[in-house]
């Protein structure tokens, strides 16, 4: 049951980071969206590593102006507001560990988490209720950034459709590596917002 949960937030982060927002870089820029890995690749691997795209950012201002000759007034403005606004926390695998770096991921990270509880519960949600799990999600990924929002949304998400939340803890095992991966593709999220922000100041 993890394994098709992990397999299925993977697709979900894989659709969104790898072809929907390449796809509005294009329709946006009209420039090559692959460009952007290559320039904050450092970075993105650097959060990878640490599960933290604040300590990435250096290396991910770096790479967008030296590589990406991004203006620096764009990549200092955009890049750390990316890394701090929005910011949610992701389920704690250990209590004094909490992490914080999940952004773009999160809405979806958490959509899909209920509805992984809802099938343990066997509990059939309809389409209202899905709707309702995904707007309260999206929600709380924008606007609780100064708290564990993944501790405190999924239990306001699951009260919401009428959830138990007795079975979060079956998600602690495989956060680790959902938390490093959804930072890893934030980080590559806020290349993109920063050369469309160049692109829109130079129109």
């Amino acid at each position: 049951m993890q394994f098709r949960y992990t397999l299925t937030v993977l697709i979900g982060l894989f659709i969104h980071s790898f072809i929907t927002i390449p796809a509005l870089y294009v329709m946006l820029t009209r420039k090559n969206p692959l460009n952007i890995f290559k320039y904050i690749m450092e970075g993105g691997m650097a959060a990878l590593g640490t599960s933290s795209s604040g300590a990435a950012l250096p290396l991910s201002i770096n790479g967008m102006e030296q590589l990406g000759g991004l203006d620096e007034r764009v990549t200092r403005f955009v890049l750390p507001l990316g890394a701090n606004i929005n910011m949610a926390s992701s389920y704690f695998y250990h209590q004094n560990n909490l992490r914080d770096e999940i952004r773009d991921g999160c809405a979806l990270y958490e959509a899909v988490a209920v509805i992984f509880i809802a099938q343990v519960n066997n509990v059939q949600l309809g389409f209202e209720q899905i709707i309702t799990v995904s707007f309260t999600a999206t929600i709380a990924s924008l606007g609780l950034n100064a708290v564990p929002v993944g501790l405190v949304s999924i239990f306001l998400i699951l009260n919401t459709v009428g959830l138990p939340a007795t079975e979060v803890p079956l998600l602690f095992a495989v956060d680790w590596m959902l938390d490093r991966i959804r930072t890893s593709l934030n980080v590559f999220g806020d290349g993109f917002a920063a050369s469309v922000v160049e692109t829109a100041l130079k129109v």
